[in-house]
This record gives C-alpha cells, structure tokens and sequence, in this order.
C-alpha cells in the first residue's frame, strides 16, 4: 500500500488563519490526489487527529475522497512541542500498516526523521499547498515511480 500523510495547518489552510479561510486549499489537494487514489490511500498525520474523531477529520473532505482515508498516525507523547514526534508517528504507522511508498505533505519538516525528507512536499505555512506544492508532489511521484 502506498500513503500520502496530509497535515491540516499551513497545508488546508494558511497557518492561524480565520476561521472562515479553514480548508480553502482543499479543493485543490484533492484535485491533485484525485487521479493516485486507486494506488495511494490518505492518513491524518495532523495535530487535529488530536482533537476531533476520524468521522470528523473525514468530514472537511469530498464523498469522493473520504473513502480512501485509511486513518490516522498513533499520538505519541510530546515532551516540548505537539509536533516533535510527527516523523516517529508516520514511522510508526508505515510499519505497522505495511505501507511500500509514501509521501508527506506538511508546512514543517524539522520534525520529520532524515529519510522521510526526500519524500516531503514542505508547503509555505503562510500560503498552504500552493501549485509549486503539487509540483514538489508530481516530482516525487515520478521518482517513486521509476
């Protein structure tokens, strides 16, 4: 199984955005996985998956993509910041799910462990997933590919 691991804050949305604003990136993430969901499947990697039920993270998305949301990362305990094991979870979840390939998109990458970097589409926080976002993605893709 392949995974595309898919941050909310600075991914969706720009980072601490009004509310109003929450999920404007939407549309054009799911346009942009759209044509890999046979293969790829999606896991919440974000805080969110904290504080909201997977029913509820499901719910910001189209019918068309809820059903291939297979889930969410294990929360690990943080010791300094909520995110500082954000690279161990997806760890955790690629082992335990047998996942072959996969790709991150997430506006933060410091956290993330040293062989998950090159698989990483980092988006600007301040802008969310962006066209030079799906090009990072769509050049990964292709590396995966080869």
């Amino acid at each position: 199984m392949n995974a595309f691991f898919l941050d909310f804050d600075g991914v969706m949305h720009p980072d601490t955005c009004d509310e109003n604003l929450e999920f404007c990136k939407l549309p054009f993430i799911e346009n942009t996985l759209k044509p890999f969901l046979g293969e790829w499947k999606i896991v919440i990697s974000s805080n969110w998956k904290n504080i909201q039920t997977i029913d509820q993270l499901k719910s910001n998305f189209s019918d068309e993509i809820k059903e291939h949301i297979i889930g969410v990362t294990p929360t690990i305990k943080f010791t300094n910041h909520p995110m500082d094991t954000r690279g161990k979870e997806i760890e955790l979840f690629i082992k335990k799910n047998n996942i072959n390939n996969f790709i991150i998109i997430d506006d933060i990458n410091k956290f993330l462990l040293t062989n998950q970097k090159k698989f990483t589409v980092t988006t600007d926080s301040k802008q969310g997933f962006t066209n030079k976002s799906r090009n990072t993605l769509l050049k990964i893709m292709k590396n995966i590919n080869k």
